[in-house]
């Protein structure tokens, strides 16, 4: 079974929303945390996945080797399309690859 992190940004987003919302999102998260890829979609030309729920979107990354859901960001519908680029944090790809990439050496 996943376990379900949020991000700063993400906690703060999930506060600001009405009570009945939180609880919604919550209770979604609770029930993708066994198998997270059959309710999730793949975002177009991003790395990373998106939740629906209602009129509300969650995106999010997983991590399968160590079983994580790391909620990145989330909102309404009409407003959280608008990435905003400063304090996101890297999906779990971006940090892999740039991972690897700090351990290879160049060819001589």
């Amino acid at each position: 079974m996943y376990t379900v992190e949020f991000s700063k940004k993400a906690e703060n987003q999930l506060y600001k929303l009405q009570r009945d919302v939180q609880e919604r999102i919550i209770r979604t998260l609770e029930r993708i945390k066994v198998r997270p890829q059959d309710f999730v979609e793949k975002l177009v030309g991003e790395l990373g996945f998106k939740l629906r729920v209602g009129d509300y979107r969650v995106f999010l990354d997983i991590d399968n080797n160590r079983l994580i859901i790391l909620v990145l960001k989330l909102g309404h519908r009409k407003n959280v399309y608008k990435w905003e680029i400063t304090n996101f944090p890297l999906p779990f790809q971006l940090q892999e690859f740039f991972l690897l990439q700090s351990h290879m050496q160049l060819p001589a």
